[in-house]
């Protein structure tokens, strides 16, 4: 332009969805003060260009902890994140599904498995971004004490045992509701003295499966004893001449 013209253009374009459309001139002028000096120009044009990239979100599934207690371990809960800013922006709303289960003791993925985007009732999904995290769902061994019985008996040349057990009133935990326990490789004990009562416990559930590795099972062992048998020796009584 000649150094004191100013020029003016009108230039029309948009662009809302993650896309690119043309940024038009669609008028131009030049101007000398007040006075219009555009036709002493010959002008060219050249179109801009409008780009909206997508809106980069994070969605985070939740995690969760718990003793095992037979029950399924769940967590519907989530979040959305972004390094800057807000996640979702205007009027946006997410409908997020998340699954994952763990009843046994051990841990599992929680995952997320859809992500929908909507403004009012208009899907949006398709301008972000969307990078999704697992959660993790922990089931703990449930910690019980079992005591084990003491007994004692007079030696009779027999091994004796005991598998008598129960949950010990210093235990934090019972069994879960419908579990029962049983008692195997018990100690014996046959001749005079005594000795630890212990034993290895099975639990299974009310169908009969078995769940002892569900369990952090600790002991409060009993003693076993053998007493010595009590004996009366009696002498012969005899008289000569």
């Amino acid at each position: 332009l000649v150094s004191w013209h100013e020029i003016e253009a009108e230039v029309v374009g948009s662009q809302t969805d993650v896309g690119e459309s043309a940024n038009k001139v669609v008028a131009v002028h030049i101007y000398d003060g007040e006075e219009e000096k555009t036709g002493n120009y010959a002008i060219t044009t050249a179109d801009g260009k409008l780009y909206v990239y997508a809106r980069s979100i994070t969605v985070i599934a939740g995690s969760a902890k718990k003793v095992y207690d037979g029950t399924e371990l769940t967590c519907n809960l989530y979040r959305l994140f972004k390094s800057e800013g807000e996640a979702l922006v205007l009027d946006h709303k997410e409908k997020v599904v998340i699954a994952g289960s763990q009843t046994e003791a051990g841990e599992s993925s929680n995952v997320v498995v859809s992500v929908q985007i909507y403004s009012a009732d208009k899907e949006v999904t398709s301008n972000y971004a969307i990078t999704c995290e697992e959660g993790t769902l922990l089931v703990t061994p449930r910690p019980v004490i079992i005591e084990t019985a003491t007994n004692t008996w007079v030696y009779d040349g027999t091994a004796h045992s005991d598998g008598e057990h129960w949950v010990a009133e210093e235990s934090e935990y019972e069994l879960v509701a419908g579990h029962t326990s049983k008692s195997s490789d018990l100690s014996e004990i046959t001749d005079v003295g005594s000795i630890a009562n212990e034993m290895s416990i099975a639990i299974s559930d009310s169908e009969g499966r078995d769940v002892t590795a569900n369990y952090e099972i600790t002991f409060i062992n009993g003693n076993l004893t053998v007493t010595p048998r009590p004996v009366t020796i009696e002498t012969a009584t005899n008289t000569w001449v």
